[in-house]
């Protein structure tokens, strides 16, 4: 109501609507005329138009947009917000530090940015990272201060409130999150099974704990792009892991007698099992009806089958067999990765955000092939 211009009365009536998209363009267009001198303007205004075309970008999670924006303009504090889904703050923590100091003391004091400081405390190198005097003491300060400003609000709800609850809820994820750096430290690819089965408990949990469907998509963003730093360090532990159990089979099976990965004896290789069934009845029936695996070995019992085409047998096969199921496991964050931007991509969608729900599940393409069922 207190707008001069129609611009901003359209841009404000396409908000209303949740058709961000329209909304962008329609401030877009009305700094462009300011500019131009078409339009005159009050700086009230002016900057009506700057924050909420700001607020859009964020609706509609252009972050690459944003994230230059803060680098040129010297917003450091939506640089942070923006750097959040899109840096490695594991190896930006000396520019983060600097981005924090740089924001205003509003800023500073506020629980994102202790939930920024906390998180760095915990992305520290040691293997007792997570459980430094540091980082407990900033868990409950940020805790603290997240009390503060609950405090704060009024007793009736308003969407102050959802954004309180969920850093809350990133606070609590804090703790979670300690506990699965301290077994990632402690995880060997002897203990990776049970090491991965304490982790899907905790993980399991994250995935009953969303937003709900309803709360903003800059709510569910933020909880996506803090998730995924936990699954990426998950990921940098297991992930190679893979490849120590090939080498395994692979020694294996040079020493197995001329066995191939699946068990059975590699073409033009002799072996004593193989020369003696070419003398017996069944062999020379398998030759003259068919293939010894279709024919001769199918009819026979199962106490004269071929040992060496079992996975217990010891061969490649009980190798390769015991290879698939590591490596279940060690696609840990991968699954949860899959699983949290598909979720992302259906909470988009119903939000009418399809272009960001598109983009979201072409993010799954980058990520290694896994089980389906597993994901």
């Amino acid at each position: 109501r207190h707008c001069q211009y129609k611009e901003s009365h359209i841009a404000l009536s396409y908000e209303q609507l949740g058709d961000w998209a329209n909304a962008q363009g329609a401030y877009e267009r009305a700094q462009a005329k300011a500019r131009a001198g078409v339009l005159p303007f009050s700086e009230s205004e002016y900057c009506l138009w700057e924050s909420r075309w700001v607020e859009t970008t964020k609706r509609l999670q252009n972050w690459d947009v944003l994230l230059e924006l803060g680098f040129h303009e010297s917003l450091p504090e939506i640089e942070l917000e923006a750097g959040w889904r899109s840096w490695d703050w594991s190896e930006r923590q000396a520019q983060v530090r600097q981005l924090i100091k740089a924001s205003s003391s509003e800023f500073a004091s506020s629980p994102r940015a202790k939930f920024y400081e906390t998180y760095l405390a915990l992305t520290k190198g040691g293997a007792e990272r997570s459980k430094t005097a540091d980082f407990q003491r900033m868990c409950k300060e940020g805790i603290k201060t997240c009390l503060q400003h609950w405090s704060e609000l009024p007793p009736v709800g308003t969407p102050a409130h959802i954004g309180m609850l969920h850093m809350f809820q990133l606070m609590v994820e804090l703790g979670d999150a300690s506990n699965i750096y301290s077994s990632l430290s402690s995880t060997k690819v002897d203990n990776l099974e049970s090491k991965s089965g304490d982790l899907k408990s905790v993980l399991q949990t994250w995935r009953e704990r969303l937003p709900n469907p309803s709360d903003p998509i800059n709510i569910w963003s933020d909880l996506i792009a803090w998730r995924q730093h936990v699954f990426k360090a998950i990921n940098d532990v297991y992930v190679p892991f893979i490849t120590q159990p090939s080498v395994a089979a692979g020694e294996e099976s040079n020493g197995s007698g001329g066995l191939g990965a699946d068990g059975l004896a590699k073409p033009g290789t002799k072996t004593k099992a193989g020369n003696k069934g070419s003398d017996t009845k069944g062999g020379r029936k398998a030759n003259s009806n068919g293939p010894a695996a279709d024919g001769g070995d199918a009819a026979r019992p199962d106490s004269e089958a071929p040992k060496a085409a079992t996975p217990s047998a010891g061969g490649g096969g009980g190798a390769a067999a015991a290879n698939s199921v590591l490596t279940s496991y060690a696609y840990r964050g991968y699954h949860e990765m899959a699983w949290i931007i598909n979720r992302f991509a259906h909470i988009a969608r119903l939000h009418g955000l399809v272009d960001v729900c598109i983009n979201s599940l072409t993010r799954i393409y980058t990520l290694p092939n896994i089980e389906i069922q597993e994901a």
